[in-house]
């Protein structure tokens, strides 16, 4: 079955309009195209400039798809995220008790390159520059900053050790924790 969809672009920060999509409306079963603006790309200042395309197409499951974009013009990568089982805690009692479908917060340093918090539902899967994945499910956020990261388990999460991954600006860190039923 074919599904209508329509693709937009969602700007983080001040700089506007250096990635585009093609094309903005068509079928499920269409090719969606990013490309950069190569002249508003050499306007913009050394950093890394975020975007979100969100893909949506009602009737579908799930009816919104967002992909993160970043856009790195000079300078060094930023600092790799770092956190531990230990900073991994339950977001209402702080202890190391996960479960699927709860809030969960993990407590590190480098976790998001801005602070950013949720404003809508269905959540985000990308936030502040920010992906959070359990065993390779992204995970819904409500809140980034460099030093916390709120968000929820996904119910398809099964009990025994998860692999957490934190992802910020393409640098990675891991750690295995414990989720009960």
């Amino acid at each position: 079955q074919r599904i209508s969809r329509i693709a937009r672009v969602t700007y983080a920060g001040a700089a506007r309009s250096w990635l585009t999509v093609f094309p903005t409306a068509g079928v499920s079963d269409s090719t969606l195209t990013l490309s950069v603006l190569s002249l508003t790309a050499q306007q913009l200042a050394a950093g890394v400039y975020q975007a979100t395309v969100s893909v949506d197409a009602p009737g579908a499951e799930p009816s919104r798809i967002e992909l993160p974009v970043q856009l790195r013009i000079g300078g060094a990568a930023p600092p790799p995220p770092r956190f531990t089982r230990d900073g991994v805690v339950n977001a209402a009692s702080f202890r190391n008790a996960l479960a699927t479908g709860m809030l969960f917060t993990i407590l590190g340093e480098n976790l998001a390159q801005s602070d950013q918090s949720a404003t809508r539902l269905p959540l985000a899967t990308s936030m502040g520059g920010t992906l959070v994945r359990a065993n390779g499910v992204l995970c819904p956020l409500l809140y980034v900053s460099a030093r916390q990261i709120n968000a929820q388990l996904p119910y398809e999460i099964a009990p025994g050790n998860v692999n957490l991954t934190v992802s910020v600006g393409g640098a990675e860190a891991t750690a295995a924790v414990e989720v009960r039923a």
